[in-house]
């Protein structure tokens, strides 16, 4: 399904406010099953979950099938149980790098084109990138330098602090991107319990 039609930037929508459930698109639990698997934690993990989650990375959906984010919420929990915060965001990043970034990338290049090259398009993009793989989430970018901000991250409910490390691995592919290093913090939660704050600079 094509992305754009003639003489238009895109056809996917700003998002405004976060969708009424969140739910992810199989090609992210594809890429964990396979990020698992090559590094020797597959077993581990699906050892520490059960029924439809467990079910869900053993046999991951079709690439386009939205699935319930509970269910990748359990996964991201086994895998931190597993490995640890850092390595959570290590393999959520190397997912993006193998599997969702290359889905996204015509939109990427078609934004970064309109909006300017640089690590500010991009942060003020996120909804609309997003929109591609996830649902119920929101994005929100203020400046605080020249090369320097946070991003807001919002689910429509609310969500256990270490979801909001699978940001920080998302967030670490725009070094990728523009080539140069981007530093991204550790996620600081906000009292509501559905978001977080995320300090960016490059």
């Amino acid at each position: 399904m094509s992305l754009f039609r003639s003489g238009e930037a895109t056809t996917v929508p700003s998002v405004e406010e976060p969708a009424p459930r969140r739910e992810v698109i199989g090609l992210v639990f594809r890429g964990l099953r396979s990020e698992l698997g090559r590094r020797g934690l597959l077993d581990r993990v699906l050892a520490r979950l059960h029924g439809p989650a467990r079910e869900t990375l053993e046999h991951p959906p079709f690439h386009t099938t939205w699935v319930p984010a509970a269910l990748h919420d359990q996964i991201v929990l086994a895998i931190a149980g597993e490995a640890g915060r850092q390595a959570l965001r290590d393999i959520v990043y190397a997912v993006v790098t193998s599997a969702t970034a290359p889905v996204a990338r015509p939109l990427l290049k078609t934004l970064l084109a309109v909006f300017g090259a640089t690590p500010v398009s991009l942060l003020k993009n996120l909804n609309r990138i997003s929109a591609l793989q996830v649902r119920g989430v929101r994005f929100t970018y203020a400046a605080e330098t020249l090369r320097s901000g946070v991003v807001t991250v919002t689910h429509c409910e609310p969500v256990d602090p270490l979801q909001f490390a699978v940001w920080e691995g998302v967030f670490t592919f725009a070094k990728d991107i523009f080539g140069f290093p981007v530093r991204v913090e550790t996620a600081v939660p906000l009292p509501d319990g559905c978001s977080a704050e995320i300090h960016v600079g490059w």
